[in-house]
């Protein structure tokens, strides 16, 4: 019998970096030759999971089986990783045989390593091609950028076809044609594939969404979209039963009040009878403890019922979602006379043009290309004689109507509370107004105790983002550098409330077309070797 190398089976797997924190808690699964999306928010247990199926972390419990060896790409490069692009492909042992074989040298080992591999050349120098076409096979990864990384990891399942692929978010560092071949690549593969991400395009290329939530996993079949809609019809019928237990439990209370009316309507009648002297003492006294019992029987099953109620509704209560919408109404500032006229983006040839107003500009282009270069050119002049492409002030004396912000630069005090940095960086407020913005950013008291160290990615950047919008004087443009980047999706979100807000210019660098779209992007510039351009529609994914 064929073994199927693409089989993948997770039984009561549990991890626990505390005991009393599980990361993963009794997790079940099976995929074969399906593509999944794995969702979550940060720190939910996405790596760890794809770490224990690739065989590199050991589970506290349970147990994992697979057809064949997985591949994990991860999601960032290691620091001090000083193996080849070659290394990484692991196909320095051809090359080296390869290369003694053509000198007339090669030995047994050689032809042990070329056997049945002839064409391996042809099939290197395709790959090369398409995912990494100027990078030489000697370059060290400590010389190469994320984005190349990123492409060297895609290109090995290219060149080795593994069945089980594990991708740990694949898409972060990627530009948009490396997107549009890792969207090819997700289409045309043939295999098991798992897909950490929170890139919401990829997702829809997906056979079925895997959500991390409290270490739990919930499968649903379908794309992002079906996942979405999934979302809200759990949503609905969760506020269905919360809405049905509050009801039970107003009934129930209505229930034992009438019944404790009852209760006390029947001892006053008791006296009475008493008093008269109605019957003999001892049938009184049966009649009394008679009714006595059966309405303690009938007060206790009525108690029973409503803590049932309550333990429902409090179940029910931890299922819907509470809304995290982000309101800075009332803070955010209108620019007083906005200025058209704040940013010039040039290049060598000529070209200019201007951003200000309400502009919200895409910055597009390949890794490498000098995006982030143009960007350093506002602040640093001499930085841009070194460039074909650059960008500087109309108004130069007034450097503060801009600010600067990217996902790995985010200039917080990393040893302050949320409450600290808040209010140091946001003098012109008073406390109780702090105490609002807090709220809603979505940090409740405990959160906002929290040292910025402690935040997960999300959360900083929206910490450092909400005093870019609310510094005073305003700001008129705000510039994001691959601001998406390690974004879950809540913080995704939160991030496109906020800028959607903001009645000022942007200018983003930024690959995510979703994201782009959400924050209505209304010009789209590119940079490329030969300078830049404007266009006016939107790229194809």
């Amino acid at each position: 019998m064929t073994k199927n190398l693409s089989s993948l089976q997770g039984t009561s797997i549990s991890y626990y970096y505390d005991p009393n924190v599980p990361i993963l808690h009794r997790v079940d699964f099976t995929a074969d030759a399906t593509k999944i999306g794995l969702i979550g928010d940060n720190g939910s247990g996405k790596s760890t999971l794809l770490k224990i199926i690739a065989g590199k972390l050991k589970p506290t419990s349970g147990t994992i089986s697979t057809g064949s060896k997985p591949y994990l790409m991860a999601q960032d490069k290691i620091p001090g990783d000083e193996r080849t692009v070659a290394q990484i492909l692991d196909i320095e042992q051809y090359f080296v045989a390869y290369d003694r074989l053509m000198k007339g040298e090669a030995n047994a080992s050689d032809y042990t390593a070329l056997e049945g591999n002839w064409s391996f050349a042809s099939r290197i120098e395709k790959v090369r091609s398409s995912w990494f076409p100027s990078l030489p096979l000697d370059r060290r990864v400590s010389d190469i950028s994320g984005g190349e990384y990123a492409a060297i990891g895609l290109a090995y399942i290219e060149l080795h076809r593994p069945k089980i692929v594990l991708l740990d978010e694949p898409s972060n560092n990627l530009d948009l044609a490396h997107r549009q071949l890792l969207v090819k690549l997700l289409v045309d593969y043939t295999a098991t594939i798992i897909i950490a991400t929170h890139d919401r395009q990829l997702l829809q290329y997906v056979d079925s969404i895997w959500e991390m939530k409290t270490g739990n996993l919930t499968k649903i079949e379908g794309t992002y979209t079906d996942y979405l809609t999934m979302c809200n019809v759990r949503q609905s019928q969760a506020e269905q039963r919360l809405s049905s237990a509050s009801k039970e439990i107003r009934r129930l209370n209505r229930a034992v009040t009438d019944l404790e009316k009852r209760q006390s309507r029947k001892r006053d009648n008791n006296r009475t009878a008493a008093s008269q002297k109605r019957g003999s003492k001892m049938s009184m006294n049966g009649l009394k403890s008679r009714s006595q019992a059966s309405l303690g029987h009938d007060r206790a099953k009525l108690l029973e019922r409503k803590r049932n109620a309550d333990i429902a509704r409090v179940e029910a209560g931890k299922e819907v979602e509470k809304p995290h919408n982000i309101r800075l109404q009332g803070f955010l500032q209108t620019p007083y006379a906005k200025s058209q006229q704040i940013l010039r983006l040039l290049d060598d040839t000529g070209w200019e043009t201007i951003i200000g107003g309400d502009d919200r500009v895409a910055l597009l282009g390949e890794n490498g290309v000098g995006k982030s270069s143009l960007i350093r050119s506002i602040s640093d002049v001499q930085y841009r004689n070194k460039l074909r492409a650059w960008a500087e002030l109309v108004h130069p004396d007034n450097p503060s109507q801009i600010a600067i912000l990217s996902q790995n630069s985010l200039h917080l005090c990393y040893e302050k509370s949320v409450w600290e940095e808040l209010t140091s960086s946001l003098p012109e407020y008073e406390k109780q107004e702090v105490f609002t913005i807090l709220a809603r950013l979505s940090f409740n008291e405990n959160s906002s105790n929290k040292l910025i160290k402690d935040l997960s990615g999300g959360e900083r950047f929206r910490v450092a983002l909400a005093e870019v919008l609310l510094s005073k004087p305003e700001k008129r443009l705000i510039i994001l550098d691959e601001p998406t980047n390690s974004l879950d999706l809540a913080s995704l979100k939160a991030t496109e409330q906020m800028l959607s807000q903001f009645s000022g210019a942007i200018l983003v660098v930024s690959h995510d077309l979703e994201f782009l779209q959400q924050i209505s992007v209304n010009r789209w510039i590119e940079l490329t070797s030969d300078g830049l351009s404007e266009f006016v529609n939107p790229p194809d994914y």
